[in-house]
C-alpha cells in the first residue's frame, strides 16, 4: 500500500512542508527543493490556468477528494485525488493530502479500451443465431445455415432447437431449458450438422420475453478449432474503481454459476434421466477406466448384464408412471446390494449391468449375483399396487471371456438369454458353453442396431393376383438383410432374433412403414395409381405407443390413400393378445388402413373372431394350401374359410400357390387373390416395378 502524499501549505499557498511520499510523487530531488513553491505551480497548466490560486479554496470546501492531475519535475504528469484540511490556527495553513491513482486510472483505461475492442468484434462477428418460442425454432441467420451445413431455412425451422444436438445434450438441455433461459446462461454443447458431423459449440440462451411467452434467442458459435472468446466487460462510466470492483464480483459469480450449470449438464449428459445411474456412454466409459486398470494390476473383473422380467407386464396393466416408479425402485435395490467399489448401470429399457472391479474368484461373483436376484424378487410397492417381478443375469469374466469391453458385454447379453430360456430369476456364466443357435442370434442382434444407419436393409415385394380378373392388385412388401458381417440374413434367422428386444424390433418397423410409403408414392408419381401394399407386423409392434400415429403420420405427410396400404399380423400373434391388440385394429381401421390376418387356418378358434375383429381380409398359410390335394382335409378347411369369410364380408387370400391346378381350384371355390412363385418370387423395387408395369391395374 503507498503512502498517502502530505503536503502543509502557508497563507501565501506556497508549500512549506512535504513527506517523502510527496518528494517521490513529484519526482523531485529533495523536500527542500520543493519548499517554497507555490502549490498552484505543482498542477498540471490545465488545473493551474483554469483555477490558480483558487484551487485550495476548492479543495478545501470539498469534502470527497477531487482527481486533479499534478507536474511532476520529469514533465511526466501524475493523477491523483487530494483533499485539504484547513487548520486550526489564525495563521490560515493549510493541509493538502493526496493519494496517487495513476495506476488505477492506467488499468480502468486498458479494460475501456478492452471493452471497446470486444463491443466492435461482437458487432462485427457472423454469430449463427436461432429465434425460438417454446423451444420451437422460428428463424436461423445465414450463418446458423453455414454451420449446420443447411442451405434453406426450411430445413430447421419448425423443428424443437434441442433436436439438432448430439442426443445426451439434446436430453439434458430439454429438461433444463426454462432455468438455462431465466439464468441467461451461456455452456458449451455438441451439434449435429446435416452431413451428421458434430461440431463443438459455445451457446447463450438470450429470453427475449418475461412474460411468459418463453421466446429466446441462441447465440451459438463454433469453438471446436478455437478458444471460447472472454466475457466483456460491462462498459464502465461513472466510477471506475468501483465499477472494476463490481465486474470482479459479477464475473466470480457468472463463473460459478457456469460451472454449476455445466456441471449439471454434465453429469445429465452421463447418467440416466429416471434413475440417476450412469447411462450406456458412462457405462463404457467406466468399463474402459476398469478394464485398463486390471490389465495393468493382472486383477480380474466381472460384468453382470441383468433384464427384468416381467416389467413389461407391470406397464401393460398398471401403466407407464408405475413402470418409471418401478425402475427407481429396483435400481436402489441393486445400488443397496453390490459392493461400494460395484458400478451400476442402465443401459436403457428395463436393462442394467453392474461392473465388479477385482473379483476374487467365480464363487464370489456367484455370491452378489444370487443377492441381486433375491432383492429384485422382494414385491414392490407401487402407489397402492404390488408389482413382483425378478431377474435374468447374464456374467462374463476378464480376462477369461473377452478383453475388450464390446466383447465382455457381448457375452453378457448372450448369457443373460440363456438365463431366461432357462425359467427366468436365474443367473448364467458366459463360460457354460453357448449353442450354435444362441450364438447366431447374439451375433444377429448386435449386427441389427446398426442395420439402419448402414442401409443394410431393403424391402422386396410379391404381387398378388386378382384370380377373377387376372390382374395385380397389390403387393406384400417382405423385409430383407444384407449385413455387411452376416451376409444375407433370411426372416426365419431375424425374427427369432428380434423377439426379445423391443427396441431393435420397433426401430426395424418404423423404418419398414417409411420405406414402404417412400416406394408407394415414388410409384404413384411414376404413373401406376395407388398401389396397395401390404407390410408384416406382429401385435407387439403395433401396441407400442404412438405407432398407429406413425403409419398416420407417413400417410399424410406423402398424401396417400390410407386404404391402398394394409397390415398383415399373424394369427397367433392376434389370438395371443386379443384383448390389448384389439383396440388398436380398431384404430388402424377407423384411419382406413386394412387388417389382414396372416398364416391363417393354423388356429383352433378363429373363425368365430371373423365378424367380431376389425379385419379386411384373411391370408390362408401356405401350408394349408401345400396339402390341399382333391378330396382331402385341408381343402374342406380352405372351402369353409372362404365361405365363412365371404359371409362376414372379409376379402380371402391365398399365400404359397405354385401350380396352375391350385390356382384354379382356389378360384374355383371362391378364393380372391393368391400369391406365390407361380406368378412371381419376392422381387426388388425396380424388378416389381416392371412386374407391375405389365399387370398393374387400379383397384
Amino acid at each position: 500500500m503507498f503512502s498517502p502524499f502530505l503536503c502543509a501549505v502557508c497563507r501565501e499557498g506556497k508549500v512549506v512542508m512535504i513527506n517523502p511520499a510527496g518528494v517521490e510523487l513529484l519526482r523531485a530531488e529533495s523536500a527542500d527543493s520543493l519548499i517554497g513553491t507555490r502549490f498552484a505551480d505543482l498542477l498540471h497548466p490545465d488545473y493551474g490556468d483554469e483555477l490558480g490560486g483558487d484551487i485550495l479554496d476548492v479543495l478545501a470546501e470539498e469534502r470527497a477528494p477531487v482527481p486533479v492531475r499534478m507536474a511532476r519535475r520529469d514533465w511526466s504528469v501524475a493523477d491523483v485525488h487530494l483533499r485539504c484540511i484547513r487548520g486550526g490556527g489564525d495563521d490560515g495553513a493549510l493541509l493538502v493530502i493526496g493519494r496517487d491513482i495513476s495506476e488505477n486510472l492506467n488499468s480502468a483505461r486498458a479494460i475501456l479500451r478492452s471493452e471497446t475492442r470486444y463491443r466492435e468484434l461482437v458487432n462485427h462477428a457472423i454469430d449463427s443465431m436461432f429465434l425460438c418460442s417454446d423451444g420451437i425454432i422460428e428463424f436461423v441467420n445465414l450463418a446458423g445455415l453455414r454451420l449446420l451445413r443447411m442451405e434453406h431455412a426450411d430445413e430447421v425451422v419448425g423443428r424443437p432447437f434441442w433436436d439438432l444436438l448430439q442426443r445426451d445434450y439434446s436430453d439434458a438441455i430439454k429438461s433444463e431449458i426454462d432455468q438455462l433461459v431465466r439464468d441467461a446462461v451461456q455452456l458449451p454443447a455438441k451439434i449435429v450438422l446435416s452431413t451428421m458431423e458434430i461440431r463443438e459449440v459455445l451457446m447463450a440462451f438470450i429470453p427475449l420475453d418475461r412474460t411468459g411467452s418463453r421466446q429466446f434467442m441462441v447465440d451459438a458459435r463454433d469453438i471446436t478449432d478455437e478458444n471460447r472468446a472472454v466475457a466483456a466487460l460491462r462498459a464502465s462510466h461513472d466510477n471506475l474503481e468501483h465499477q472494476v470492483e463490481e465486474r470482479t464480483r459479477d464475473l466470480r459469480t457468472e463463473v460459478a454459476e457456469r460451472r454449476k450449470a455445466e456441471e449439471r449438464i454434465r453429469h445429465q449428459a452421463h447418467h440416466d434421466l429416471l434413475t440417476g445411474l450412469p447411462n450406456r456412454s458412462q457405462f463404457f466409459e467406466r468399463l474402459q477406466h476398469e478394464l485398463a486398470r486390471a490389465r495393468g494390476s493382472g486383477a480380474r473383473l466381472a460384468l453382470m448384464f441383468i433384464d427384468l422380467d416381467g416389467f413389461k407386464g407391470v406397464n401393460d396393466t398398471l401403466g407407464h408412471e408405475a413402470g418409471d416408479l418401478l425402475l427407481k425402485a429396483a435400481s436402489q435395490r441393486m445400488l443397496g446390494t453390490v459392493r461400494g467399489c460395484d458400478v451400476v448401470s442402465r443401459l436403457g429399457g428395463d436393462e442394467f449391468t453392474v461392473i465388479m472391479p477385482e473379483v476374487d474368484d467365480k464363487a464370489s461373483v456367484a455370491a452378489l449375483g444370487h443377492r441381486l436376484i433375491e432383492s429384485l424378487q422382494r414385491p414392490f410397492g407401487l402407489k397402492g399396487a404390488t408389482a413382483n417381478i425378478s431377474g435374468s443375469i447374464g456374467i462374463s469374466l476378464f480376462p477369461d471371456d473377452g478383453d475388450m469391453a464390446e466383447t465382455l458385454l457381448h457375452n453378457a447379453d448372450g448369457a443373460m438369454y440363456r438365463s431366461k430360456k432357462a425359467g427366468k430369476g436365474v443367473f448364467t456364466f458366459h463360460s457354460d458353453a453357448l449353442t450354435p443357435v444362441e450364438l447366431d442370434r447374439i451375433a444377429i442382434r448386435e449386427c441389427l442396431r446398426f442395420a439402419v444407419d448402414r442401409d443394410e436393409l431393403d424391402l422386396y415385394y410379391m404381387p398378388k393376383i386378382d384370380l377373377v380378373r387376372n390382374v395385380v392388385v397389390g403387393v406384400e412388401a417382405l423385409l430383407r438383410w444384407k449385413s455387411a458381417e452376416l451376409g444375407l440374413v433370411m426372416p426365419s434367422r431375424l425374427i427369432p432374433a428380434m423377439v426379445q428386444e423391443e427396441d431393435l424390433s420397433d426401430r426395424v418397423a418404423r423404418w419398414v412403414v417409411c420405406q414402404a410409403t417412400t416406394q408407394m408414392l415414388l410409384w404413384k408419381r411414376q404413373g401406376f395409381g395407388d398401389v396397395r401394399v401390404a407390410i408384416n407386423l406382429t401385435a407387439r409392434e403395433l401396441r407400442i405407443p404412438g405407432f398407429v400415429a406413425t403409419i398416420e403420420r407417413c400417410l399424410k405427410e406423402k398424401s396417400l390413400a390410407p386404404r391402398m396400404l394394409e397390415i398383415e399380423v399373424t394369427e397367433s400373434s392376434i389370438f395371443s393378445d386379443i384383448q390389448h391388440i384389439t383396440p388398436v385394429l380398431a384404430s388402424l381401421d377407423t384411419l382406413g388402413v386394412g387388417v389382414v390376418i396372416d398364416n391363417f387356418g393354423t388356429g383352433y378358434s378363429s373363425l368365430r373372431y371373423l365378424q367380431k375383429l376389425p379385419v379386411r381380409a384373411v391370408k390362408i398359410d401356405r401350408g394349408v394350401i401345400a396339402n390341399m390335394g382333391e378330396g382331402s382335409e385341408e381343402a374342406a378347411v380352405v372351402h369353409a374359410i372362404i365361405a365363412t369369410a365371404h359371409a362376414f364380408g372379409r376379402r380371402v387370400i391365398a399365400e404359397g400357390v405354385e401350380t396352375e391346378t391350385k390356382m384354379r381350384r382356389l378360384a374355383g371355390m371362391g378364393c380372391d387373390e393368391a400369391q406365390g412363385y407361380l406368378f412371381s418370387t419376392p422381387q426388388p423395387a425396380d424388378a416389381a416395378q416392371r412386374f407391375l408395369a405389365g399387370w398393374i391395374s387400379s383397384p
